[in-house]
């Protein structure tokens, strides 16, 4: 296990945000990135399939509507044309089978990708596929494993178990002000179960004790590297998970 993270760490990709903060992304692998293709093509093969059928088993009402070919367009082509970016843009960078690789895309800014990106990428899809070998060397020879579809794009794929996500809810989150100004900019560091448990410390009625939360607050200060500006243990872990939820929230 020691090992795995290791190789993990090694492999990593460096995020500079737009707050200029460095986060640290592990890039999928190509067999990942591969086995995901392959299983959203059966996805698009399957669907195809089966909305064909019913295409010819409605064929005859469908006549009588006078709108045969438009059906076919629009219910069976378009979606499996747009297949990769309405579900990367509805699923926050997954399609089917990068759900199932726990791989997600990107902006290679750390931040959620656009439907600009998305679409571009898409499009250079066709011109890596055409390429066949020749398009796989990217993802083999770049740092951040990008195909050309991805540096055109500024998008790259990567682990989900390394993403930085954001939580179920807004309400999870505490209010933001658009002034609000980071104290700690090392708070993007923390993983989301560390910041659950400062969440889960802080909102706890009772079961933490001051000793508990003082050592909470020293071992937080101490992975992050931070030296607390109050003495105020509840106040420190306080600010960490306000700065931590503007660095994950940032549009």
């Amino acid at each position: 296990m020691v090992n795995l993270q290791q190789k993990r760490m090694k492999s990593s990709s460096n995020i500079i945000t737009g707050q200029y903060v460095c986060l640290h992304e592990v890039p999928a692998s190509v067999a990942d990135r591969i086995v995901a293709t392959v299983i959203d093509g059966l996805v698009v093969v399957a669907y195809t399939f089966l909305m064909t059928m019913a295409y010819i088993f409605l064929e005859d009402n469908l006549h009588y509507v006078g709108l045969p070919s438009l059906f076919l367009f629009i219910v069976i082509y378009i979606p499996v044309l747009l297949y990769f970016p309405l579900c990367e843009y509805f699923f926050r960078g997954q399609s089917i089978g990068k759900a199932l690789r726990h791989t997600r895309v990107i902006s290679a800014d750390g931040a959620r990708p656009t439907i600009g990106q998305l679409l571009l990428r898409w499009m250079f899809l066709f011109v890596d596929l055409l390429m066949s070998g020749i398009g796989i060397l990217p993802v083999l020879l770049t740092d951040r494993r990008q195909r050309f579809g991805d540096m055109a794009a500024g998008t790259m794929v990567i682990h989900e178990d390394d993403y930085k996500r954001w939580h179920a809810s807004l309400d999870d989150f505490y209010a933001q002000t658009p002034s609000y100004h980071p104290t700690y900019p090392q708070a993007s560091q923390l993983s989301d179960n560390q910041a659950r448990l400062i969440e889960r410390v802080l909102k706890a009625d009772s079961g933490y004790d001051a000793e508990q939360t003082q050592l909470l607050a020293q071992k937080v200060a101490t992975f992050l590297k931070v030296k607390p500006k109050t003495d105020d243990n509840i106040v420190f872990l306080s600010k960490i998970l306000h700065d931590y939820q503007y660095f994950t929230t940032m549009p």
